[in-house]
């Protein structure tokens, strides 16, 4: 059964977090900010704070300084870079500006490496990560059909061309999905063949077997995987509302979808290293969050939205000390996945769940990037067991590319550090 004390508490702690949004807004009113204080929430904060410790093969003083001289030009608000290597510790890291500004009424923050910060599609890797536990400790396999975990109305809907679809190829992007549904409802979608562009730019549909980034291949298992997990207790609810009309049925079976999925993430892939995490902004209220910035002079911001309903293709929250840890322990311990289990996010460009392959074959590293509302994220595992990501709350400006940025400082770093005392991957590639 679903954990309902546990959704009691987050009920009343959202709860009692709008009521204080509502007491603080309206205190704001009565006392409107001053004109100097309005200027000062547009001051640009040059605070770089620069930490690097020697690391083998690794320059931690030239990744940190280039990441720094290259952001510079970036213009975002806030940001923070962090690198861990194999045994799960910080060997550089850099974070400048505000994540808060005076202008906010939880007042003003420093953007810090415990800031609590939206990481968009980087959260497709703790989804890949659930799913490959889930067929670990169930009765299921990556061939299996995605029709068979579907809410039980919705199987014999399912389009033609997707019905041959694997679990597999859904972490793999080659499930047949346009990049984006742009709003449409998943169930349509999945009837029509994903046929509808609901885009009003450029958005087309690749066949199915075709590698083609997707928001939706991952994204669907915040249904699926309560189907993979459940399945009785899935049986049980989706029978009980067999009479509804569909908007009640989709409603109510993807309220219980979606509530398990993020029990199941935060169980298996977040607890197990030490980690919490949330798909809602506000249930950090009053403590240590970023808000969202259109730029570096923004002063007000924005409070991201709630995405506890469809928290799979790019809605986890957490620091980056948080993230920086749950994908280095990922990749480099057995504390989430075996490492057998690991290497299928770590192999070929073709077959990598989660992860995408890039670099020569000789020396491979595994990208991800993530953007959501203002939020920039960068990740990246790579070769010697270093973990490095980087993020960002609002969007880089003057070309600058956060990929591109922070693989030359890697790049750099290593050809700096190769006099350093040499080490073995903890990485089990597949070639």
């Amino acid at each position: 059964m679903i954990d309902t004390t546990k959704q009691s508490k987050r009920l009343k702690q959202r709860s009692l977090q709008a009521m204080g949004t509502l007491f603080f807004t309206a205190l704001g009113a009565l006392t409107p900010l001053s004109e100097s204080l309005a200027a000062a929430c547009n001051v640009k904060v040059n605070n770089d704070v620069k930490v690097a410790q020697k690391a083998p093969g690794f320059d931690s003083n030239v990744m940190v300084d280039e990441v720094a001289a290259a952001m510079q030009q970036s213009n975002v608000k806030g940001y923070a870079l962090n690198v861990f290597n194999r045994w799960g510790e910080s060997v550089a890291s850099v974070t400048h500006g505000l994540a808060r500004t005076q202008c906010d009424n939880d007042g003003e923050r420093t953007f810090s490496l415990n800031t609590e910060t939206p990481w968009g599609s980087v959260s497709k890797l703790l989804t890949t990560a659930a799913a490959i536990h889930a067929v670990d400790h169930n009765p299921i396999d990556f061939d299996d059909k995605l029709v068979d975990y579907l809410p039980y109305r919705w199987r014999s809907e399912l389009h033609p061309r997707f019905q041959d679809v694997t679990l597999a190829m859904l972490l793999q992007h080659k499930a047949g999905f346009r990049h984006s549904g742009c709003g449409r409802p998943l169930r349509d979608r999945l009837k029509e063949g994903d046929a509808v562009n609901g885009c009003s730019g450029s958005n087309p549909r690749p066949s199915v077997g075709t590698k083609q980034y997707s928001n939706t291949g991952p994204g669907i298992f915040y249904v699926i995987l309560a189907y993979m997990t459940r399945p009785d207790f899935m049986h049980t609810i989706d029978f009980g509302y067999q009479n509804h009309s569909d908007a009640v049925y989709d409603s109510v079976i993807q309220g219980y979808t979606a509530s398990i999925y993020n029990d199941y993430v935060e169980d298996n892939v977040l607890a197990p290293v030490g980690v919490s995490a949330t798909c809602n902004m506000a249930d950090n209220a009053g403590g240590n969050y970023t808000l969202w910035y259109s730029s570096a002079n923004d002063s007000s911001g924005s409070m991201p939205s709630d995405q506890s309903g469809h928290c799979s293709s790019g809605g986890w929250i957490m620091s980056s000390n948080e993230m920086t840890r749950v994908l280095s322990r990922l990749g480099n311990s057995e504390d989430i996945l075996s490492r057998e289990s690991y290497k299928l996010m770590e192999s070929s460009w073709e077959d990598s769940l989660g992860w995408w392959r890039v670099g020569p074959n000789q020396r491979p590293h595994f990208s991800h990037n993530g953007a959501w509302g203002s939020t920039r994220s960068q990740v990246y595992s790579l070769q010697g067991g270093y973990t490095a990501t980087l993020v960002t709350n609002s969007p880089p400006a003057n070309g600058v590319s956060l990929g591109g940025l922070l693989m030359d400082a890697y790049e750099n770093a290593r050809e700096k550090g190769v006099g350093n005392d040499a080490i073995i991957s903890a990485k089990y590639i597949m070639e």
